[in-house]
């Protein structure tokens, strides 16, 4: 697979990411994560900006972007983790969503090391 291509799907992925926690943000206002502890509610609003921020210096070939996108993806899979199994919260299919998230915060990391000569 080509660098460009990779490039693209990961901005992709953070563009679709921010649009999910701004569409949630949107439909249920500041309750949007009614019946999470506050921390993980801050993390899920935060996600707006963390994934927008992911997506903009991928674009740009920043290494920061490689080094944020991981660290944003590893924790929005532990987060996903903890609400799914720990507070055994949302429905079985966000069983499924955290596992996808998980897949992709793996995919990044690869793509991280593979990608890092090219960005700058």
């Amino acid at each position: 697979m080509r660098e460009g291509a990779v490039r693209v799907a990961a901005v992709v992925v953070f563009a679709y990411g921010t649009a999910v926690h701004a569409y949630d943000l949107l439909r249920g206002g500041l309750d949007a994560y009614a019946g999470y502890p506050g921390w993980l509610r801050g993390f899920y609003t935060a996600l707006i900006v963390l994934d927008a921020a992911c997506a903009v210096l991928i674009a740009m070939r920043r290494r920061a972007g490689l080094v944020l996108g991981s660290a944003v993806l590893v924790a929005d899979a532990l987060a996903n983790g903890y609400a799914v199994y720990g507070l055994h919260q949302g429905p079985t299919i966000a069983r499924v969503g955290q596992g996808v998230v998980s897949a992709l915060a793996v995919a990044m990391v690869l793509a991280s090391r593979w990608l890092w000569r090219s960005f700058r």
